[in-house]
């Protein structure tokens, strides 16, 4: 303590000889306190101050001596701690065998001396080499770091964060820290605790949502408010859904016709882009495909290719059913799949095989015509199926060819949105991926909102607001949720009453009726129905 002491008091003499006024400004009290966190602040690149070497060298050494303190402080609390020998020999251990400084350089890094002084903490190593990693960036391209569980490291947000975040933001990039929206608050107070006072940089935050004003006024602070934070070295703390927010809104405007607006915001988007060095924390979260944003615009209209779109769905989801059995006797140990009563299976796919062989078999019965909505025409030869496969399953293939195999179905123009439709299903495995998903669990309906499968929070508790963004993923899962859960009265009478008022009814009720078995001899012919009798109703 005595030595610290008179480090302070050499700078601070040190400081008085620097100008000549020193003796009569003091005498009249008015020179300046030099108190210690005066004079550490000094080495804070964000500082208005120019340091010659030497007194430079003697802040950061006085800093060290601080910490060594802080050091021996910790340690002597490890020793007389009163929750449990084991742990307070744990402490004691680890705050001995870590020396501190052993692979940085103080005077290269003064912003993490002063985080060690201001949070009584002495960096490891090891939280050293991951600052390092998340710095470096050695290619253009985007990179994931995994923080395996354990003491190793420990302080992912509280210490390896901050750090990062001090040395990316230099003036010529603006550091940005994206974190889910349940951990914005935890994340701002800990930035602002480590970062925020001796190290003294800036945390802001700027939300973003699609009710925010686009007005001349707010487009123009929110690129002065990205620009100033840039130049005083500071930390934006966003969120997922204001960076997408962001994005979505220009593209909205432009969308809507209204050009000078969707100008600024692109713009800005663009500067972003360029200066903007991005750290994801929970980037599993984070880039994971539920945090998607859509932005609806205009009047709502049809799927483009409805309804083939849907009918196709519930075509392939018929044939999934059928070749199940296949693929479980040719990969036992690859699939398994419940059925309860007559409902549609539940399917679980346990390896690669299982998948691809399924795939190969939906791709066989559509080359060979089991498809009800893609009937082959006359003009066909023997090589049609083998160029219906090919355009289904190979990864490559020429822009022309799949227009050439549409030319052989009935109705050229359905067949080809139908085969780009099969295509992504298929070859994209957007099927697969929506057969692995949980009902109930991932996926359901929601009683309140439209009749179509929304996300799950948790088993049994449908999100109030989020939606599936891909359409045909949407499309499939809501087949999936009604095979699993049927239909209620009021939709019984809807459906029927839509097949009442189509174009032929009794073909269409004979469909619904024709793998029926119990049902009775009054109510098989159409013409005998009525949508609004509920006890017709209950009966079927």
């Amino acid at each position: 303590m005595d030595m610290i002491t008179a480090m302070l008091s050499s700078i601070q003499q040190a400081c008085a000889q620097c100008d000549q006024r020193f003796h009569w400004l003091r005498l009249t009290t008015l020179w300046p306190s030099v108190a210690p966190i005066t004079i550490l602040e000094q080495l804070s690149s964000t500082a208005h101050v120019s340091l010659s070497h030497s007194m430079k060298e003697a802040i950061v050494g006085y800093g060290m001596s601080i910490t060594i303190l802080q050091k021996y402080r910790r340690m002597l609390d490890a020793a007389t701690s009163n929750r449990g020998k084991d742990l307070g020999d744990h402490r004691l251990a680890e705050e001995y065998y870590n020396i501190g400084h052993q692979n940085w350089k103080p005077m290269e890094t003064p912003e993490w001396l002063l985080m060690h002084i201001d949070t009584g903490i002495l960096i490891r190593p090891e939280q050293v080499d991951l600052a390092n990693a998340i710095i470096a960036k050695e290619s253009a391209t985007n990179y994931v770091l995994q923080l395996n569980m354990g003491r190793a490291y420990a302080g992912k947000t509280s210490v390896i964060l901050p750090m990062a975040a001090a040395i990316l933001a230099n003036k010529t990039q603006l550091a940005r820290l994206i974190v889910p929206k349940a951990l914005l608050l935890q994340t701002a107070q800990i930035m602002q605790s480590r970062i925020g006072v001796l190290v003294g940089r800036p945390i802001m935050h700027i939300p973003f949502t699609r009710r925010t004003p686009t007005s001349p006024h707010m487009i123009t602070s929110y690129e002065e408010l990205h620009k100033r934070l840039m130049i005083s070295r500071g930390i934006m703390i966003t969120t997922p859904e204001s960076v997408l927010s962001f994005k979505l809104s220009g593209l909205q405007k432009l969308r809507d016709c209204k050009l000078t607006t969707a100008s600024g915001l692109v713009a800005i988007q663009g500067w972003v882009s360029k200066y903007c060095r991005d750290v994801l924390d929970e980037s599993d979260f984070t880039l994971a495909v539920k945090t998607q944003l859509i932005y609806p615009s205009g009047s709502q209209e049809a799927l483009d290719g409805h309804p083939h779109r849907w009918l196709i769905a519930q075509n392939i989801l018929d044939l999934v059913e059928e070749q199940l059995i296949y693929v479980e006797h040719r990969h036992p140990k690859g699939v398994t799949f419940i059925r309860r009563g007559d409902t549609y299976p539940t399917v679980h796919f346990l390896n690669v095989q299982a998948e691809e062989y399924l795939r190969t078999l939906i791709t066989q019965q559509i080359a060979t015509g089991k498809v009800p909505g893609l009937r082959f025409s006359s003009h066909t030869n023997s090589n049609t199926p083998v160029d219906v496969a090919e355009v289904l399953s190979s990864a490559d293939f020429a822009s022309d060819h799949i227009l050439e195999v549409s030319r052989c179905f009935t109705e050229p123009q359905i067949a080809f949105k139908c085969l780009h439709l099969l295509r992504g299903l298929l070859r994209n495995t957007i099927l697969l991926s929506c057969l692995k998903k949980r009902w109930n669990v991932q996926y359901g309906l929601h009683e309140s909102r439209d009749p179509i499968a929304v996300p799950f929070e948790a088993k049994g508790i449908p999100h109030p607001q989020a939606e599936f963004g891909h359409p045909d993923a949407a499309i499939i899962l809501t087949c999936l949720s009604y095979y699993y859960t049927g239909v209620n009265l009021a939709q019984m009478m809807q459906g029927l009453q839509l097949v009442l008022d189509s174009d032929d009814p009794a073909a269409e009720f004979d469909r619904w009726t024709g793998g029926c078995r119990g049902v009775p001899e009054t109510l098989r012919n159409v013409n005998n129905i009525n949508s609004k009798d509920e006890k017709q109703m209950r009966a079927l």
